[in-house]
């Protein structure tokens, strides 16, 4: 599994399946890398954002790409998209037939969030091998 920290290390032929986080202000680099994305990608994006400052656009992704757009508040700041992080990582990085970290390739953004930046460490390590 590789995960990037920057578009310039994105690589979607490398892999078939996606997860991307970030917040509003990773808004710029999530659009660049959908466009990236081969037809074929499977996966799913998580964008946090506070309700009075963004709206929710449409991007385009692939067919089987979801975007999933989660509001929050200024004091909750990171903790919405990583509850969103942790759930796909519970489904796809603990299932019982996982055994090919190569398979996915992953962005998270919203890098001033320290619960997000436990759970890059947490995904990671999963993605070790032992």
């Amino acid at each position: 599994m590789n995960i990037e920290y920057s578009a310039s290390a994105w690589h979607p032929s490398q892999s078939r399946r996606f997860m991307m986080a970030g917040d509003e202000t990773d808004l710029p680099m999530i659009q660049l890398m959908l466009s990236a994305l081969p037809e074929r990608a499977h996966g799913q994006v998580f964008i946090e954002y506070r309700p009075e400052q963004t709206t929710p656009v449409a991007l385009h992704a692939p067919t089987r790409v979801s975007v999933h757009w989660l509001p929050t508040i200024e004091e909750h700041h990171g903790e919405v998209l990583a509850q969103a992080i942790d759930l796909w990582r519970s489904e796809f990085l603990t299932a019982p037939d996982f055994d090919d970290p190569g398979e996915f390739q992953v962005w998270i953004g919203c890098a001033s969030c320290p619960i997000v930046a436990e759970l890059n460490r947490t995904i990671a390590s999963q993605a070790q091998p032992l």
